[in-house]
């Protein structure tokens, strides 16, 4: 059950009659209780019962909560008299109670002033809003700072309570201060209100709103401050999601740039800027840190990279693109950069992405939508159709060339100059097949109509397209892969030989798979360890195997350093993963500052990545 703070007030106008006033109803005092709690209202408290004791007849008023989305307005007419002609301090108890059993209580000592208002606020919380109890050597029990050696008394220590300060007027504690906040400058009126004239004046903080530092508003949205997400003071790194610290859902890598997409629906990004691909509204201006793409308030819902563009599905069911753009990739007919996200004209609804070189493809309703470079049929439509050489509006794959259009994809993957899609358990691909990409058992020229991988078992679950092949993941745990060799991207242990059908892999257990420009990576079965294998680079460490010389890894090899991986992504000359403490890594080449530690040196072994907040 979500539980949310729920405010409610109950106002009180207490007409004071007594010798020791004077005349009856002469002098009156008006009393405000406001009461907080973040108990949910009616499921787990339905109702309040108000006392005010250490009075000649003690008054309890019960009062019912049955709406949860109200605030709950009970005014009250009490005559309060004095216990004896001298005193002028009584007690007020709140309880909460729930089905008739009480869940929580406050008490407070309260002194009044004739013909003066009075405000009290109570804590009916769970938690200790205001205190640090451990820091004092207390435990925090149904919201306040006990001694643990204590025992409570039931239904509660009716004996006078230390006298503690409120905001009236009055010396309460007898220390020759009036409305003093002593260690504890919430402790008068809470975080929403200010002690003036003894009065707590001040709205209450609206939903999602705090009070966290000394000015009297509710300047704080605790739902989005990365500073203080949920309560005051609570950092989050990677940003809020609705009070909760925001993690790290997808990682989308270019060739020198990379970017992140948080739960909380933000994008990040940084590395190479050359051709806009950040989308911060700049030409050519790197980022050794990860900075926000600003999406106007829009959470994102997923993210791709390609060569030198970005893309991202919003929340409103827009896609947005930004970055290099000389073929239309990006959706917009200009061939400049694109410096900052714009929405791709008449695609709505797309529910995934996929960018390669210079082409980019969305998935929506089962069918796939490509726009971009057409020259290598990567579109899933020949080049002659008249039209569809280099459409800016996405085009149906398959349907320009009238036959039966694509249908029933689940799930799509681009690089360079082909596209692989995932229709049921099949996995079929199009466009460039000069090095066999498409796993169609030869190397030819381009293929406009998606053609199936041959000998794949129709088992997959996910594919993952490379610069000249692609991986997929087959009943549930094992690699097969396909396309060029030369490095040994396919893993098999060879070298050279290119790998036309998908019959042959790395093996297993694997639970997942990233193919970059001439390199892979998977995270291990088990132990959740990443493994990579391909180019080793030269001088650059993009299998993250210590190794920062030429060298060719044609078989899996752990990243030194990393365990308990749960997403892994492989760019072009670099790879990046995040592990099970929320902790973002990259390795490999560092030229843009594509590993965002601020620096732009390479590593052959995994850094951490400076968090944007």
């Amino acid at each position: 059950m979500t539980r949310l703070r729920t405010p409610f007030l109950l106002f009180a106008a207490a007409l004071i009659g007594a010798p020791l006033l004077g005349a009856c109803g002469e002098d009156v005092t008006e009393m405000v209780v406001i009461v907080d709690t973040d108990f949910a209202v009616p499921d787990e408290m339905d109702e309040v019962v108000f006392r005010v004791l250490d009075i000649a007849e003690p008054i309890e008023v019960p009062l019912t909560l049955d709406n949860p989305d109200a605030p709950a307005i009970f005014p009250l007419s009490l005559t309060l008299v004095p216990k004896d002609d001298t005193s002028l301090t009584f007690t007020v108890q709140v309880e909460g109670l729930y089905a008739g059993s009480r869940v929580v209580e406050r008490i407070a000592r309260v002194s009044f002033v004739p013909e003066q208002s009075l405000s009290i606020r109570m804590d009916l919380r769970r938690v200790c809003a205001h205190s640090d109890c451990s820091a004092m050597g207390m435990t925090c029990v149904l919201g306040e700072c006990r001694d643990p050696t204590d025992q409570p008394t039931e239904p509660f220590d009716r004996q006078d309570p230390t006298p503690t300060e409120v905001c009236n007027g009055v010396d309460d504690d007898g220390d020759g201060e009036t409305d003093e906040p002593g260690d504890d400058p919430l402790a008068l009126c809470g975080a929403a209100l200010d002690c003036v004239a003894g009065r707590c004046e001040g709205g209450g903080c609206p939903g999602g709103y705090a009070n966290c530092d000394d000015d009297p508003d509710c300047e704080t949205h605790i739902e989005e401050d990365p500073y203080s997400c949920g309560a005051c003071g609570n950092y989050c790194p990677w940003g809020c999601d609705l009070g909760s610290c925001a993690d790290i859902e997808q990682i989308a890598l270019g060739e020198f740039h990379s970017c992140v997409r948080t739960s909380g629906g933000l994008v990040f990004c940084w590395g190479d800027d050359e051709y806009s691909q950040l989308g911060k509204g700049t030409v050519g201006e790197d980022r050794l840190s990860p900075e926000e793409v600003h999406l106007e308030g829009i959470r994102a819902v997923f993210l791709t990279a390609g060569k030198k563009h970005s893309c991202a599905i919003l929340e409103d069911s827009t896609t947005r693109c930004w970055g290099y753009n000389n073929a239309g990739q990006t959706g917009t007919p200009s061939s400049d950069p694109v410096s900052e996200p714009v929405e791709v004209a008449g695609l709505v609804d797309a529910v995934q992405i996929a960018a390669g070189r210079v082409h980019t493809c969305a998935l929506r309703d089962g069918g796939v939508f490509c726009w971009g470079d057409n020259e290598i049929a990567q579109l899933g439509f020949p080049e002659d159709v008249p039209g569809t050489d280099r459409p800016t509006d996405p085009v149906r794959a398959d349907e320009a060339t009238g036959v039966v259009p694509l249908a029933g994809v689940i799930a799509i993957s681009a690089e360079e100059d082909h596209t692989c899609a995932l229709r049921g358990a099949e996995v079929v691909c199009w466009g460039d097949n000069t090095n066999g990409e498409l796993g169609i058992s030869e190397a030819t020229g381009p293929e406009e109509l998606a053609r199936q991988v041959f000998g794949l078992p129709a088992t997959a679950s996910a594919v993952d397209a490379g610069d000249a092949g692609a991986c997929a993941l087959v009943d549930g745990e094992t690699l097969r892969c396909w396309g060029t060799n030369v490095h040994g991207e396919v893993g098999n242990g060879t070298l050279d030989v290119p790998v036309l059908t998908g019959t042959v892999g790395p093996g297993g257990p694997f639970r997942a798979v990233s193919v970059g420009a001439i390199h892979t990576c998977a995270i291990r079965g088990g132990d959740n360890v990443p493994v990579c294998w391909g180019f080793g680079g030269d001088g650059d460490g993009r299998l993250g195997n210590r190794n920062l010389e030429w060298h060719y890894q044609p078989d899996p090899a752990p990243v030194a350093n990393a365990s308990e991986v749960r997403l892994v992504a492989a760019g072009g000359g670099h790879t990046c993963a995040i592990d099970d403490t929320e902790t973002l890594y990259c390795w490999g080449l560092n030229d843009g500052g594509q590993l965002g530690d601020g620096s732009l040196e390479p590593s052959a072994i995994p850094v951490e990545v400076s968090t944007p907040f």
